[in-house]
């Protein structure tokens, strides 16, 4: 008889328990998503990335919900001479926080508004590298590391400005983005691959200027690195639907010029409109679908293209290839193989 009470007891107890727990949990959330904890959290962060970066750091607002969403609000960051090198108004993460918890880092949503970074390559790196430094692990690791994949389910950057400056290569490349907006994209590493069912950009301007520093006689380049698909990157990009709506590109050779005509030196295009498919870049190989393109170059306007594009470290290939302007157009198949000389 008394093993009935000795349980029931015990069972009363585990009961008050766990309700004790909860309601200490409730009272813990309901804290952390009050204003003014979370305003303390905001400058307590702020204090906290300035003193590991040993720059300015700041953080206006951030707000987060326990299910695992997250927005920042006006975040600025500065380099330890003043200089400010990265600005967002909007910063703003939707997540799961079961997803989280369990190692599989999947984002609804991330949404990225009126931000504005600055890059710069000088000889003795970036001017980025104090933060590098300062969140490199102590200790080394000697095995390889782990491979990480984030998967996001949509991602839209609006309002973005983009500076990059190379004091080593002469190049610099200003980009005034309008809206890029990518559905069901992925990031690996080992290797470095971004994955996407769709990429639209809209509304952007590109310039680029290539200031040529001084070439040194150097030995013969051997045929196999001459030209690499995927430009140097290292990244493998494999995109199903790529699309540029209203864009524009230039690119300037020492100066900036506009010469009214077609000049390889200065380039500039506008009114771009393009479709590509089944984009694939590595290393070896550069691939895609062409279904249309539209765009306007000094004194010509192309009003249609489309054609299957294969490259590789010796040839290009052009299969099925349509030009057409006013009223001229050209059918085409074009293999066009190429070596060191």
């Amino acid at each position: 008889m008394q093993v009935p009470k000795i349980f029931v007891r015990i069972t009363k107890f585990l009961g008050w328990a766990i309700l004790g727990l909860s309601l200490i949990l409730l009272i813990a959330l309901a804290l952390i998503h009050l204003p003014p904890v979370q305003k303390r959290i905001t400058h307590k962060l702020s204090t906290y990335l300035s003193t590991k970066i040993e720059a300015k750091v700041d953080i206006q607002r951030i707000t987060f919900s326990i299910l695992g969403n997250v927005a920042i609000d006006d975040l600025t960051v500065w380099d330890p001479d003043n200089n400010k090198i990265l600005s967002a108004h909007k910063i703003e993460v939707a997540s799961s926080i079961y997803n989280l918890v369990t190692g599989d880092y999947i984002f609804d949503q991330v949404h990225i508004e009126g931000a504005e970074a600055k890059l710069t390559q000088h000889k003795d790196g970036l001017n980025i590298q104090f933060i590098l430094d300062a969140f490199e692990p102590k200790e080394k690791r000697t095995n390889s590391s782990t491979p990480i994949t984030l998967q996001f389910k949509k991602v839209q950057l609006e309002n973005v400005m983009f500076e990059f400056t190379s004091t080593v290569s002469g190049v610099s490349v200003a980009v005034n983005l309008g809206t890029l907006t990518t559905q069901a994209a992925e990031f690996s590493t080992n290797p470095t691959r971004i994955k996407a069912d769709q990429v639209i950009l809209e509304h952007t301007v590109v310039n680029t200027l290539s200031i040529q520093p001084t070439i040194h006689k150097t030995s013969t380049i051997s045929n196999n690195k001459l030209l690499s698909p995927d430009f140097g990157t290292g990244i493998i990009f494999e995109i199903k639907d790529l699309e540029l709506k209203e864009d524009a590109f230039s690119y300037h050779r020492d100066r900036v010029m506009d010469t009214g005509k077609f000049d390889p030196a200065h380039l500039s295009l506008k009114n771009i409109q393009l479709r590509l498919s089944d984009l694939l870049m590595n290393q070896d190989t550069l691939a895609a679908g062409l279904q249309s393109l539209a765009v306007q170059l000094p004194e010509f306007k192309l009003s249609e293209a489309s054609t299957d594009l294969q490259l590789n470290r010796y040839q290009l290939v052009l299969s099925n290839l349509h030009l057409a302007s006013g009223n001229t157009e050209l059918q085409a198949d074009l293999t066009a193989p190429y070596n060191s000389t």
